[in-house]
């Protein structure tokens, strides 16, 4: 399937995205790295939190990111 060289039933769609826990949407459809798709889909991601639950989300990325940045500079 990854290659393109099989194309799954809607069925076997269904089973996949249970098993992963995703919709069958995004089993067919490519991902981006682009920064600005990646910014998109962490907006869709906590849309519909409440506010509080929002802030959380937004600290806890940014403290990571710091942190793998200060760790990827110290790997060099």
């Amino acid at each position: 399937m990854e290659a393109g060289s099989i194309v799954p039933t809607l069925l076997r769609l269904r089973q996949l995205s249970a098993v992963y826990g995703c919709s069958m949407g995004a089993l067919i459809c490519r991902t981006s790295d682009r920064a600005p798709d990646i910014a998109n889909w962490l907006a869709k991601a906590i849309d519909g939190l409440c506010d509080a639950d929002r802030v959380v989300v937004i600290q806890q990325t940014a403290q990571l990111t710091q942190h793998l940045k200060s760790s990827t500079r110290r790997r060099k």
